[in-house]
């Protein structure tokens, strides 16, 4: 594994713009060893989840997320925290743990005056769609081998979480790293 530390101060994050999105690793010479196919993620601390992961290659931006950026739209479903100006383009800003089915971001136990204030934002694009996240906070950009990717078996992880896992990885000592998929994340219901 790879690991390149992103600083809570280090934004934008264009991730085809650093060619981060997906890679061919060499691993020595032609002859002794096949190139190893790698796919990147930012890992963010989610649901008691050290390393939840998001496809890089969905990863448009890494923002800070202040409380006053954030326009509440009412009557919407709990995970949905309001809409924010990006670049000129309004999108839909979600909690990331509350859509998961974990405790909203508010409950996180920061002050009033704090609230906000730690917060990051990650603008995800798939099959043509927008949407960004809040996070309560940024880890680093690691790279796996696609062929340690496994497949999710039913009843693996929680009822709320399953339709949001794309895969999982097993680290080196049993820990568990979800693979959360950025297109399920921009389809699937909001209740």
């Amino acid at each position: 594994m790879t690991s390149l530390t992103l600083s809570s101060n280090t934004f934008p994050l264009q991730a085809d713009a650093l060619g981060l999105s997906a890679g061919v690793r060499d691993d020595g010479d032609a002859g002794s060893h096949p190139a190893r196919v790698e796919q990147r993620f930012l890992r963010c601390p989610l649901l008691g989840w050290d390393a939840t992961l998001i496809p890089l290659e969905s990863v448009l931006e890494v923002f800070p997320l202040p409380l006053e950026a954030i326009l509440s739209v009412p009557d919407m479903p709990d995970c949905v925290m309001g809409t924010l100006n990006r670049r000129g383009e309004f999108l839909w800003l979600v909690d990331l743990q509350a859509r998961l089915g974990a405790p909203p971001l508010s409950a996180s136990g920061l002050s009033h005056e704090r609230r906000g204030q730690g917060w990051m934002g990650i603008s995800l694009s798939a099959m043509g769609r927008s949407l960004a996240v809040g996070v309560p906070e940024i880890g680093d950009i690691e790279a796996h081998a696609a062929d340690t990717i496994q497949a999710v078996p039913p009843g693996l992880f929680p009822s709320e979480l399953q339709p949001f896992v794309a895969g999982y990885l097993m680290d080196e000592v049993g820990s568990t790293r979800i693979i959360l998929s950025p297109e399920a994340l921009l389809t699937h219901p909001v209740n």
